[in-house]
Order: structure tokens, then C-alpha cells, then sequence
């Protein structure tokens, strides 16, 4: 108990927690009445759970199948009732960006829309390859050799305005980004050029990891897909569309 510390804000009841879970209940609890008491408790998921165990962020202690994370009035008041409240991406990332970059708590604080990203760009990749499968077969037998580069062309834009049409409507909803024509382009206009920056990495990471030290094509390539993903992560994700919340 000797790492709580209690804080009282304007006309808000006492808040009583060790950091950084007090700056997520000073948030919480700022219009609670001030003759409140109350034990604060909350559902960790395993996941959310090991990281804070990464991190060397303790609760303090534990109830039945809840933590406890605070306390509202006096401090380890076991007596009084108990608040269980749902931590969201906002409590998540507020905790993280104590003990990491904001650009990594970010992420960290929201796995489930890392992992919408993820899914449409696997699917933005069967996208390119059905375009390039159904271009090449129509335009084969009038532009030869050139429908290689054409049907490949063809098959990354159709991708990249796939994913990003998806990634605006779905993966990014609700993080309030502007819907004006001239910002929605912009952000088109980064991603576009984070996927470019993403493909021209893979392809020289397939082609000089073999040359360099002889390893097997499909290493380098894999080696081009990890580098062109992390790149592609950096620029889109979090600067394309999520630059507005680091903050």
C-alpha cells in the first residue's frame, strides 16, 4: 500500500491509487459525488494482463475474478462497495504511455483494430492477385509481354484503394478523423505512398538479402514481407491515420 497516493481535484471526492491507474480514475471519476467510497475494480484480460506484467504495472490486488485498481474516498477501504468498471482503448493507451512511447502504447492500447488492420491487408493481398489473375487473362492477347507489368500495376491500386476504403470505414471508425473531401484524399494520398514505400522495400529485401549472403530466394522474401509490413505499419497506421491521437 505504500505506493497509492491520493489526490482531490476541485470539488471531485478523494481518488486513491497508485500510478498511473489514478490518472485513468481522476477521468473516470471527476463528476462522482464527493462524499463517494467506494473499492474500484476491473476485468483485465489475459492479454491486457501479461503486458501490464511486461511493463512492471501492478494493481492492487485482486477480488474474486476482478482487479483492484483504486479506491474512491479511503484508501483500502474493504468495506465499502465495490465499482467495476470496463477499461477501454483510451484507459489502456493512457497506461501504456507511462512506460512507452506513445507511438507503441497506441497499439498496444487497441490489439483488436491492429488486428482489423491486419486481416484487411491479408485480404487486400487476395485482391491483388485476383486482379492481376483477371487482368493478365483480357489483356494478355493484346498487350504481350507488357501485361505482365500492367496486370501488376493494376492489381497493387486496386489493393491499395481496397484496403484503404475498408481501413476508413471499418478499421478506423470512430477515431475522429475528418470526413472533408480534402482530408479523406490526403490520407489516400499517405497511404498510397506508405504502400508504394512498403512493395519497393519488400522487393529489394527479396533481392539483396540472396545476393548478399546467399540464403534462399524465399528467405529473402520473407525477410521483404516482415521489413515491408513494419513499414507499411509505421506509415499508415500510425501516421496515416492515427498521427491526430498521439498525443
Amino acid at each position: 500500500m505504500e505506493n497509492i497516493k491520493c489526490i482531490e481535484i476541485d470539488h471531485n471526492p478523494t481518488i486513491c491509487s497508485a500510478p498511473p491507474w489514478i490518472d485513468v480514475l481522476k477521468t473516470r471519476f471527476k463528476n462522482a459525488p464527493k462524499s463517494e467510497v467506494a473499492m474500484v475494480v476491473a476485468r483485465i484480460s489475459y492479454v491486457n494482463l501479461l503486458i501490464l506484467r511486461l511493463l512492471g504495472i501492478k494493481t492492487l490486488g485482486k477480488t474474486n475474478n476482478e482487479f483492484i485498481i483504486g479506491y474512491i474516498g479511503e484508501p483500502d477501504n474493504s468495506n465499502s462497495r465495490k465499482i467495476s468498471i470496463l477499461l477501454n482503448s483510451d484507459d489502456w493507451y493512457v497506461l501504456y504511455s507511462h512506460k512507452l512511447p506513445k507511438f507503441l502504447a497506441l497499439p498496444l492500447a487497441e490489439i483488436s483494430r491492429v488486428l482489423i488492420y491486419v486481416t484487411i491487408g491479408i485480404l487486400g493481398t487476395l485482391v491483388n492477385l485476383a486482379t492481376v489473375i483477371i487482368c493478365y487473362s483480357i489483356i494478355s492477347k493484346y498487350l504481350g509481354l507488357a501485361s505482365n507489368t500492367i496486370a501488376s500495376i493494376l492489381g497493387f491500386e486496386t489493393s491499395v484503394l481496397f484496403n484503404f476504403t475498408l481501413h476508413e470505414v471499418i478499421t478506423f471508425r470512430g477515431t475522429g478523423l475528418s470526413k472533408a473531401i480534402r482530408d479523406v484524399f490526403e490520407r489516400l494520398i499517405k497511404y498510397h505512398s506508405a504502400s508504394i514505400a512498403s512493395f519497393l522495400s519488400q522487393v529489394s529485401m527479396a533481392n539483396l538479402i540472396p545476393f548478399l549472403f546467399k540464403t534462399p530466394v524465399w528467405i529473402g522474401q520473407l525477410i521483404g514481407i516482415i521489413v515491408g509490413f513494419i513499414i507499411n505499419f509505421i506509415l499508415g497506421y500510425l501516421y496515416t491515420w492515427s498521427r491526430h491521437r498521439i498525443k
